[in-house]
């Protein structure tokens, strides 16, 4: 498999395409936090809280998971 190497940078693209996963989950993750904090500090009841970071959880770290896997397997 030969690799596409940017003149500009002198990397080639699975390097900065894996930097920019690295980024996208440290971003992914303080949102996160930002995001349970709000639910819980200003949500009505602790189910609606439950079942909403079921549900955020449950499509969001598959599709991670799945794009992470062809990053840094490809």
């Amino acid at each position: 498999m030969s690799t596409i190497t940017l003149s500009l940078l002198g990397t080639d693209l699975h390097s900065i395409s894996q930097l920019i996963y690295y980024v996208m989950i440290v971003v992914y993750l303080i949102f996160s936090v930002i995001l349970l904090y709000h639910w819980k500090s200003y949500g009505t009841e602790k189910s609606t809280y439950v079942l909403t970071s079921w549900i955020y959880f449950g499509t969001s770290l598959p599709l991670l998971l799945i794009m992470g896997f062809i990053v840094i397997f490809s």
